[in-house]
């Protein structure tokens, strides 16, 4: 079953994070250094799967794709509508 995280990453991690995510999930940058992911594998699996080591600064929580608002660029809102099909 897909799940959405919001992932925030410390500047220091963000590009080897970046490599990582890419083979986890499909993923969108939304602003400097925070992510939504939609992937099958758990928030502590990301986690382990992006982090450097015990101590990376990583805060990740799922998310709701059924209820969301804001104002952010157009290629978010795509994405996001695009990837909330996954869930039906």
């Amino acid at each position: 079953m897909y799940k959405l995280y919001y992932i925030q990453i410390k500047k220091e991690f963000e590009d080897i994070s970046q490599e990582r995510m890419a083979n986890i999930g499909d993923f969108i940058n939304i602003f400097d250094t925070t992510y939504l992911i939609v992937t099958e594998i758990s928030a502590k699996d990301i986690y382990h799967k992006i982090s450097m080591d015990s101590e990376s600064s990583i805060f990740i929580i799922q998310c709701n794709i059924d209820e969301y608002y804001g104002w952010a660029n157009k290629r978010v809102w795509t994405w996001l509508n695009e990837k909330k099909k996954l869930f039906r």
